[in-house]
């Protein structure tokens, strides 16, 4: 469960992010930025299945799956721009539903991610 543990704590980390940048101005401008965490979930994931026998690499994994998952349960925001209210839509249970999908599958895979990760046991 250290995969699905790493990108559930992730999750929790951004969406507490969120809270928070609704709340004050100057954080703003995550509302408005074209640069999507699911890209750099995306790239972390791959890095960690490059980086395999790195001693966290799956550590990595989950992070990465983490950012990856919460914001591509978010793809309407992320397709249609900024909302009006995006701490509203952000917790919507159009977003919340896909989010429980993918850490279903994250969890039903961690079985196979645990044997091709050398460092998970350790």
């Amino acid at each position: 469960m250290k995969i699905t543990s790493s990108a559930i704590a992730t999750i929790i980390v951004m969406r507490i992010f969120v809270a928070i940048a609704a709340n004050r101005p100057e954080l703003q401008f995550i509302f408005h930025d074209q640069s999507y965490h699911f890209y750099y979930g995306l790239l972390l994931m791959i890095l960690a299945l490059i980086f395999r026998r790195a001693k966290y690499g799956h550590i990595f994994f989950g992070i990465g799956a983490g950012l990856f998952i919460d914001d591509v349960s978010a793809f309407k925001y992320v397709m249609t721009g900024p909302a009006l209210n995006p701490i509203t839509e952000y917790w919507s249970p159009l977003f919340i539903i896909p989010l429980m999908v993918g850490l279903f599958v994250l969890i039903v895979s961690e079985i196979r991610l645990k044997k091709f990760f050398p460092s998970y046991e350790h």
